[in-house]
Order: structure tokens, then C-alpha cells, then sequence
């Protein structure tokens, strides 16, 4: 091998039901993903600005706070 690691596709599960997020978190994480994770519209998009980039947003379509899924 070269040294060089392989990069995991980074996904941001937004949702505001923690169940749901949890299981879908640690399904993800499992498949090789490397998963971040936001309760609100709102957070999703403090992750969003941070500049890393992302491979796949999965988001519940209504959410509390001033943004929302649609």
C-alpha cells in the first residue's frame, strides 16, 4: 500500500427526532460512512458553512427552528 488513507464519504443526517437520527447515525457509521449530524435546519447549516465537504445530505422534511426540509 502506499500510505495513503482512504477518505470516507462524509453524509449529514439532519433530523430533529433522535431515535431516528440515532439509528440512522449508527447505520451509516457502520457502512463505512463518516456521518455528521444535526438536529435543526438551523445547525445543518453551521455544518454546511464550515467548508468541509459533503457527499449526500439526508434531511427529514420538517424541522424546528427558522429552516426547514423543503
Amino acid at each position: 500500500m502506499s500510505g495513503v488513507a482512504a477518505v470516507q464519504p462524509r453524509v449529514l443526517v439532519v433530523e430533529d427526532e433522535f431515535l431516528i437520527r440515532l439509528t440512522l447515525v449508527e447505520a451509516l457509521s457502520d457502512e463505512g460512512f463518516e456521518v455528521l449530524e444535526a438536529d435543526t435546519g438551523d445547525a445543518a447549516l453551521s455544518i454546511l458553512q464550515s467548508g468541509g465537504p459533503i457527499s449526500l445530505l439526508l434531511t427529514d422534511i420538517q424541522l424546528p427552528g427558522s429552516l426547514n426540509g423543503n
